[in-house]
């Protein structure tokens, strides 16, 4: 799937799920942050080991707090 639909079958499920508007965007956000950290994979194809090096790498080379590492899986 391309990733406008991706995040457009996100935002409905969030939507349904009545998440606030900014947890929406921030969940899309750090979706498609992965994606791109992932280029020719299929959604798919991808899961733990995929989700684990993302994290990893936030905390490593982005140095983020483990509360945003928190957020990124939430979303994922």
């Amino acid at each position: 799937p391309e990733p406008a639909s991706i995040a457009a079958r996100m935002r409905e499920r969030l939507r349904l799920r009545h998440y606030s508007l900014r947890t929406e965007r921030a969940y899309v956000a750090w979706t498609s942050r992965f994606l791109s950290a992932n280029p020719g994979r299929h959604p798919a194809e991808l899961g733990g080991t995929e989700v684990e090096r993302f994290l990893t790498d936030l905390a490593a080379r982005d140095d983020v707090a483990s509360g945003t590492q928190n957020q990124a899986l939430a979303a994922l």
